[in-house]
């Protein structure tokens, strides 16, 4: 008689030995992304239960400091800056000089021929670019003086066949603004201008979103194409709601 298993024995010995190890069901199977998911929609949670009871950003005060701390000034020191300041002064002086005789209510002077050009839908660009300027430099004289060129200027007529979105903003809006800032609200016509000159540059946005049939004013079109017009909205967003 033989004492050796045979082979059915063997096979069904060796099944019982293995420990199958059958795989979870997918719903309980841990996934990593399910993890980080979840961790993302509790920082969700938590920031917008942490800000619903803040108050509106224009009702509170600023976190941000905008202007820096300077460290104690030496006398040697604040000479060299008072002396510099001052050259700065005259140089703006002779500038303003040369604008006021040769390119008045024109947007820039040609320094060497004398002459003046309207890039910039000849709006007087360099009057309204420097009114913040004037004020900053005490020379109220001559910004009291340009805040009664201004009143003759028409921001819904350009004095040009195009308009550049994205030079009018920064230069006439952010002037005008810059300028009412500065003067701590001072003067209502600055304020009345940036209105009207908003007014006018939505036509611009509303060819961005056109409603359905608009058309884009001509006046906008040329060599500036819609890249910068979409630069401008962010500006005019921060433009829009200083003056709001």
């Amino acid at each position: 008689m033989s004492f050796l298993p045979s082979s059915k024995q063997l096979h069904e010995k060796a099944a019982r030995s293995i420990n199958l190890h059958y795989p979870r069901p997918l719903g309980f199977r841990p996934r990593s992304r399910h993890i980080v998911t979840a961790l993302l929609l509790l920082c969700i949670y938590w920031y917008s239960s942490s800000s619903s009871n803040a108050a509106p950003y224009r009702n509170t005060r600023s976190p941000y400091k905008i202007q820096a701390t300077f460290p104690i000034e030496s006398a040697e020191a604040q000479a060299t800056r008072l002396q510099r300041r001052d050259e700065v002064k005259d140089a703006f002086r002779h500038a303003w000089k040369g604008y006021n005789h040769y390119a008045w209510m024109h947007d820039e002077v040609m320094p060497i021929s004398g002459r003046h050009k309207d890039p910039f839908a000849g709006w007087a660009a360099t009057l309204v670019d420097s009114l913040d300027s004037l004020y900053i430099m005490g020379l109220q004289e001559k910004f009291e003086e340009a805040l009664e060129a201004l009143e003759e200027i028409d921001f819904t007529k350009p004095n040009a066949d195009k308009v550049p979105v994205f030079e009018v903003t920064i230069r006439y809006l952010g002037g005008l603004l810059g300028a009412w800032d500065v003067s701590e609200h001072k003067y209502p016509i600055l304020l009345q201008k940036a209105t009207q000159l908003g007014d006018f540059l939505t036509q611009a946005f509303e060819w961005v979103f056109p409603a359905r049939g608009a058309s884009f004013p001509r006046i906008f079109l040329g060599q500036y194409c819609s890249a910068a017009i979409f630069l401008s909205i962010d500006i005019c967003n921060l433009s829009y709601r200083d003056s709001s």
